[in-house]
């Protein structure tokens, strides 16, 4: 918790061009004038703002996000940051931001629309984790947007960046789980919405005997919900016997 405070703390007093924490990729997601802009970390980064720590969560000694929140130009944002620790520290490799009315601003107005939200979600990663279970890849890009990249570590000192359209050759010639005996494995962890159209969600999933975590960005864009972003790491690896 320490180190992850420490780079925290780097984001909000040091320019990211001089922060060890950075990964010079790194992207910045979020929805304006209802399209999925993409662009950079060091876009209107909140330096000297006095910010608060909702959640810090972690799925593996490699990989967590931080949600936060501060006050920027009058309005209220809240950001997900994601780290994957490296042998040489954390690094933030993306942020996902919202802006709202107000700290503790109601999301909706309603409560039936908040659960219509969540279930389209669910409804997102449902069908993406049934694209990973039958190697489906189309399946599974079908509720990706089609810039979304994943990140996920390769060994202590390095990870990978590439788009999410990998699955295709990543899948491509594996045998069907069902012929091995293998069942479905599919569980989501939680959903956080932090606004209106911009959530994170934590999944649970498995390719074959491949068993791994994801954090998924969720943005709403043109009357959808889709997947901009996925970090992943592999949780551990089932002989077939």
């Amino acid at each position: 918790m320490e180190t992850i405070m420490k780079a925290l703390e780097e984001y909000f007093t040091k320019p990211l061009a001089q922060s060890a924490c950075f990964y010079p990729d790194a992207r910045l997601l979020e929805v304006r004038d209802g399209n999925i802009r993409y662009g950079t970390p060091h876009t209107d980064q909140p330096l000297g703002a006095g910010w608060t720590l909702f959640l810090a969560d972690w799925i593996s000694p490699q990989l967590c996000y931080a949600h936060v929140g501060y006050i920027q130009e009058g309005k209220y944002r809240h950001e997900a940051l994601t780290f994957l620790g490296l042998d040489s520290g954390w690094k933030l490799v993306s942020v996902l931001r919202a802006e709202t009315p107000a700290q503790y601003a109601s999301i909706f107005a309603a409560p039936d629309q908040e659960r219509e939200a969540l279930e389209a979600i669910s409804g997102v990663l449902l069908a993406y984790c049934d694209g990973v279970y039958n190697l489906d890849a189309d399946q599974a890009l079908s509720v990706f947007d089609e810039g979304a990249r994943m990140v996920h570590p390769v060994d202590g000192a390095r990870f990978a960046d590439v788009s999410c359209k990998v699955f295709r050759e990543r899948w491509a010639g594996l045998p069907h789980p069902q012929t091995l005996g293998i069942p479905q494995y599919a569980h989501i962890w939680h959903i956080e919405l932090l606004n209106k159209d911009t959530a994170i969600a934590k999944v649970g999933v498995a390719k074959l005997n491949d068993h791994f975590n994801d954090y998924l960005f969720c943005l709403k864009a043109g009357g959808r919900w889709r997947i901009a972003h996925k970090l992943t790491q592999s949780v551990w690896l089932r002989p077939e016997s």
